[in-house]
């Protein structure tokens, strides 16, 4: 059975993410869906993430918009970290639609909306988010 839209465009953004060597130098440890407790910092979350749908005469089309976040260490520039860490992910993401391997789907567009970076409750910690938006083809019609 074929995944659906979120779940391949998830498993496709992760494949990119590990593979773009910039997020890797910006000491990035890892990439979650649910991070565990004590998860060592800085790592990247997949957030909140809505879809549409739309039906026309040649298949169904998927309007995406997707947020990932940047949790970072108060110790290693927090705010600083974030920003640098969210811009390597508009890199490795915005206009790669060739880049990003999304099983069952033809991914047609992935553009960046907006970035945000804040300081946690605890006065330390610091998540960024970027969102996106991306395009997704079933066309199955």
């Amino acid at each position: 059975m074929a995944d659906d839209v979120a779940s391949s465009l998830q498993k496709g953004l992760r494949t990119r993410l590990r593979a773009f060597a910039g997020v890797a130098a910006e000491g990035v440890l890892s990439i979650r869906d649910q991070p565990a407790q004590n998860v060592a910092l800085p790592y990247l979350r997949f957030g909140r993430m809505d879809i549409d749908q739309d039906h026309t005469d040649t298949g169904r089309h998927y309007i995406v918009t997707f947020v990932i976040e940047a949790h970072t260490r108060p110790a290693r520039g927090g705010k600083v970290e974030a920003q640098r860490i969210l811009g390597a992910v508009v890199t490795a993401l915005e206009r790669a639609e060739d880049q990003i391997p999304v099983t069952g789907y033809d991914l047609s567009a992935m553009n960046f909306l907006t970035s945000d970076v804040r300081r946690q409750d605890d006065g330390k910690t610091h998540i960024g988010e970027a969102v996106f938006e991306a395009r997704l083809d079933a066309g199955d019609f």
